[in-house]
Parts: C-alpha cells; structure tokens; sequence
C-alpha cells in the first residue's frame, strides 16, 4: 500500500527530520509545496527530494497549473505533481484543465 502524508507537512519546522519519522513509521510518500505557503517553492522540494533519496517520494503541489508544471518538474526535478483543475468556481473537475495540464508535461 502507498501511504502519502498531506500537506501538513508544510506547517512543520523541521522538514528533513519530519521525512525521517514519516519513513520510519512507514508512510511511502509526501504531497508538499515544499514551503509553508501555497505555492509551490522549488527550493524548498528540491531539498526534500535531496533528504528522501530514493526511500519515499516527494509529490509537489501548490499552485501548479499548466503554465508552470514543466518549468516546476525541470527545476526541482520531481517525478510526481498534485494539482487542483477547477471548474470555474465549484467544486468540480475541468476536464481540459486537466489534459492541458498532462500535454504540458509531455511536450
């Protein structure tokens, strides 16, 4: 099973010793800006992604849409993004938000 830990991470002091509990109580993963603010903060995850080796995966989010999600792929080097698609202002899924957003990182 994949256990990934929310971003609460975010609002800790102390990252890098916060993935060594999380990886010794068997949690697989972190979704993370990788800062306490809402965007994501390249500095911030590719630090995380330096302290995680290759034991638990960073997942980046925080503001990452189709305009930015490659430029945030290339400069943290993450393999894995979480991002919101909204369909206007509900609570629903843009569709091509979403295959926008793909194309984008596969270009």
């Amino acid at each position: 099973h994949t256990l990934i830990f929310h971003r609460a991470f975010d609002e800790l002091d102390s990252p890098c010793d916060a993935l060594e509990l999380l990886h010794e109580r068997g949690w697989n993963g972190i979704l993370t800006t990788g800062a306490d603010h809402g965007d994501a903060a390249v500095e911030g995850l590719r630090s995380l992604l330096d302290c995680a080796g290759d034991r638990m995966d960073i997942v980046g989010s925080g503001g990452i849409r189709k305009g930015n999600v490659a430029e945030v792929l290339a400069e943290t080097g993450l393999r894995e993004v979480h991002f919101r698609a909204p369909l206007g202002n509900t609570d629903l899924t843009d569709p091509q938000m979403v295959t926008d957003t793909v194309k984008a990182v596969r270009l």
